[in-house]
């Protein structure tokens, strides 16, 4: 019986510590980090941002871009001619662009809707690099991306960082080819002084002029009659005339070509051929000579102006005076005349007082008389 009883109180106590009246203990679910997610989802779109922003630039970039300008790290590259800028006043305030009076343009390839120059922002461009093939380096203004250049005559505005000369050969802003010529054409033979023109508009390439020394008569004139030119618009029908013009800037020379309608109804030489004067080539042989240098010096001492006239050709000898002028009198004075070979450089000098030719090692003598 008391065996029984203590059974009974071990079933007690067994069913007094039955599990299921016991608290059960579960797993601890996680907690949701969103700082996290948040934070990998906005580094997902940064970069896929980026990614769009640099796709975008190089596309833009590609567009613009053509044969003779490259970008390096937002750095653009440009090799062309230097030009006149050929803005007017009112153009130069409309864009922002007072100081600017060159471009480089002339690039080798150009294709409808690229850039075709460059408006140079910089006050350090030597005036003797106009009309060279030059390299030039810089930034676009961030104002000027988003410009439609197409206002602008197809042109941007470029900080300069860097400009360089380069030589001509890396530029062809003509033909390799000579132009077809009409037969009924008239070929023009003009002597006079080269010089650099102004553009009449960024995109018109009227850069180079001729000073002439006798006028001509132009017949078909857009005035409609007959006018006599003393300043002619030239233009190199090839890269090869156009390097042998630069190298006869401010130089009297002989240009042949024909007359050809150009903008607005003018008229400009199309330019064949580039030939030294006969004249320039004479002064330049006579002013080599020590007693002439010597007479120029002594003039000039004396308060005068040593100059030279052409006063003939026959051939290939060019007769020429050595004179000189005087301040506040219009008058001027013969010193010597000279008739030079510009082939065998053999010169002769007119005497002043017989007359004659003599040989110009016996005018070296009287020079020292002459002038002391």
């Amino acid at each position: 019986m008391e065996n029984q009883n203590n059974t009974g109180a071990q079933n007690t106590q067994q069913v007094g510590q039955n599990p299921v009246s016991q608290l059960i203990s579960l797993p601890e679910k996680p907690k949701v980090n969103y700082w996290m997610i948040s934070t990998v989802l906005l580094l997902i779109i940064l970069l896929a941002s980026g990614a769009w922003f640099v796709l975008n630039t190089k596309n833009r970039t590609s567009l613009n871009q053509q044969p003779g300008t490259s970008s390096q790290a937002n750095e653009t590259v440009a090799t062309g001619v230097l030009r006149t800028s050929g803005l007017s006043e009112e153009e130069k305030q409309k864009f922002g662009l007072a100081t600017v009076n060159y471009q480089i343009t002339d690039f080798k390839a150009s294709q409808e809707g690229q850039v075709t120059g460059y408006y140079l922002l910089s006050n350090a461009i030597s005036d003797e690099l106009l009309g060279k093939c030059v390299r030039v380096a810089g930034m676009i203004p961030q104002e000027w991306k988003s410009k439609n250049k197409g206002d602008s005559y197809n042109r941007l505005a470029l900080n300069i960082a860097n400009i360089e000369k380069i030589d001509n050969s890396s530029c062809n802003p003509y033909s390799q080819i000579p132009p077809t010529v009409d037969n009924t054409q008239e070929k023009l033979v003009l002597r006079g002084t080269a010089i650099h023109g102004k553009r009449p508009s960024p995109d018109i390439g009227y850069d180079y002029q001729l000073k002439l020394v006798e006028p001509f008569v132009d017949k078909f004139s857009s005035a409609g009659s007959p006018q006599k030119v003393n300043l002619v618009d030239i233009s190199p029908s090839t890269d090869s005339i156009w390097i042998e013009l630069e190298n006869n800037i401010n130089k009297e020379i002989n240009v042949e070509g024909y007359m050809v309608w150009g903008y607005a109804e003018s008229r400009f030489l199309s330019v064949i051929n580039v030939s030294r004067s006969s004249f320039t080539e004479a002064i330049n042989i006579i002013t080599a000579i020590p007693e002439i240098q010597t007479i120029e010096k002594s003039v000039i001492k004396a308060g005068r102006k040593p100059f030279y006239t052409p006063e003939g050709e026959n051939g290939d000898i060019v007769k020429i005076s050595l004179r000189e002028s005087f301040p506040d009198d219009p008058h001027t004075s013969r010193i010597d005349t000279f008739n030079i070979n510009i082939k065998s450089k053999v010169i002769t000098v007119e005497d002043v007082v017989s007359g004659k030719d003599i040989s110009l090692e016996e005018w070296k003598k009287t020079v020292k008389e002459r002038f002391q």
